[in-house]
């Protein structure tokens, strides 16, 4: 197999698309990708499917939420507790993830909406110890980067590679993923000081020469990502 060097920064749906195209073989990414599937007109079990990745020991569970904070008229407390509940009502809960193409929230919603995509997900959820949190929702200290680790062997910035080594700090973690940890980036130019300031760090720590910080500079301003 080949992989795709223009999937880095590419947005997670065009990368949906090109297996929906038969450009690219699967996608390892949430069970939300199968919304652009179902958008798509296809069909679950006939043309497309879900699995765990070949030695998967547990899930992380991403949610989108709504934080009822307090501190407000009662009348305003009274429709956001109604707002909640009616979100976390298993039919209505189940109704949205169809739409939406996620899973249900809940393990006890109706079965008449469900799939295999579905099916796959709530049985890892009941299974004890199969479900870790999230690192967006661990409030610690530990550095990570989403989703993977970079690993490439050359620093590349959407499609441009520069040609430089992505080598790894005395933490494991390489020039990339320091990069991306800096991210978002508003705009062009706020990339390129992400750059600089993270090949300095890398400059001052010898792990980049003079000539290869000077060439991610330079690079870093000519490389062109999806908009």
């Amino acid at each position: 197999m080949k992989s795709s060097r223009c999937w880095v920064n590419r947005a997670w749906n065009d990368t949906t698309n090109t297996v929906i195209s038969g450009k690219a073989l699967m996608q390892i990414h949430g069970d939300w990708m199968k919304g652009v599937w179902k958008g798509a007109g296809k069909e679950v079990g006939k043309d497309f499917g879900c699995i765990n990745i070949p030695g998967t020991k547990a899930v992380s569970v991403t949610v989108d939420s709504f934080g009822i904070l307090g501190g407000v008229a009662p009348d305003v407390l009274k429709a956001e507790e109604d707002f909640a509940a009616t979100v976390v009502d298993p039919a209505v809960n189940a109704e949205f993830a169809f739409h939406k193409g996620s899973s249900p929230v809940r393990t006890d919603v109706p079965t008449d909406k469900l799939d295999a995509c579905n099916i796959l997900v709530l049985d890892d959820l009941k299974k004890p110890g199969m479900s870790v949190q999230s690192p967006f929702y661990i409030a610690d200290t530990d550095r990570y980067h989403m989703y993977v680790k970079r690993t490439e062997p050359k620093i590349v910035f959407g499609s441009t590679d520069t040609g430089v080594p992505n080598r790894p700090g005395s933490d494991g973690l390489t020039f990339l993923d320091v990069l991306w940890d800096r991210g978002p980036f508003a705009n062009p130019p706020a990339f390129v000081r992400a750059v600089e300031a993270a090949s300095s760090e890398w400059f001052d720590a010898g792990r980049l020469t003079r000539e290869e910080r000077r060439t991610l500079i330079m690079r870093a301003g000519q490389a062109i990502f999806p908009q």
